[in-house]
């Protein structure tokens, strides 16, 4: 899948930045939207993600943030969309390495700023995310098992690449020797 242009927001993100923008957004918002920035907000402290996502946080965050991205947050009703397409792209990707105590301290926070009622929206949210990971994990139960990250993938065809140079030289040496016994 390829990375929607959103990089070029991650040099809008800081934490003060966040803050204030989710505080002063957060009932206009929705509970899905607050909940999704402040999963990326706290997976971004954690130390279990990996550097490629943290950089795709940080430009997800950034472009929340940024007053300048492709629907004003000024326009009503549609103002946030885009926002809330951004994250959840990025909480896609990234929601089997959210740990448990990041989704929990997101609902925490939540809960400072929604009623039971909104509440429940996040409840059926993180029901349906669950239903789709367990999906997941039973399709991948289901088929071989595939490298994980990029950087697995990366070196398999590096040792794919120098098993192929390996079988061309022995293959010339073969060559060599057979012409040798031919003389």
């Amino acid at each position: 899948m390829e990375l929607p242009d959103f990089m070029p927001y991650s040099d809008k993100f800081s934490s003060k930045g966040f803050v204030e923008k989710i505080s002063r957004i957060a009932k206009r918002a929705g509970s899905k939207l607050v909940y999704s920035a402040l999963i990326l907000y706290y997976t971004l402290q954690s130390k279990e993600v990996s550097l490629k996502d943290k950089a795709i946080i940080v430009g997800a965050l950034g472009y929340l943030i940024s007053p300048l991205d492709a629907l004003p947050d000024a326009f009503p009703i549609v103002g946030l969309t885009d926002d809330l397409a951004v994250l959840g792209y990025v909480i896609n990707k990234i929601w089997g390495q959210v740990p448990d105590d990041v989704r929990e301290k997101a609902k925490e926070k939540l809960s400072t700023w929604f009623d039971e009622d909104e509440l429940q929206e996040v409840e059926e949210f993180l029901s349906e995310k669950a239903k789709s990971e367990s999906r997941s994990e039973d399709t991948n139960k289901s088929q071989p098992a595939e490298e994980k990250t990029s950087e697995q993938k990366e070196e398999k065809t590096a040792e794919q690449k120098e098993e192929k140079k390996d079988n061309k030289k022995d293959k010339k040496k073969d060559l060599k020797t057979l012409l040798k016994k031919a003389k």
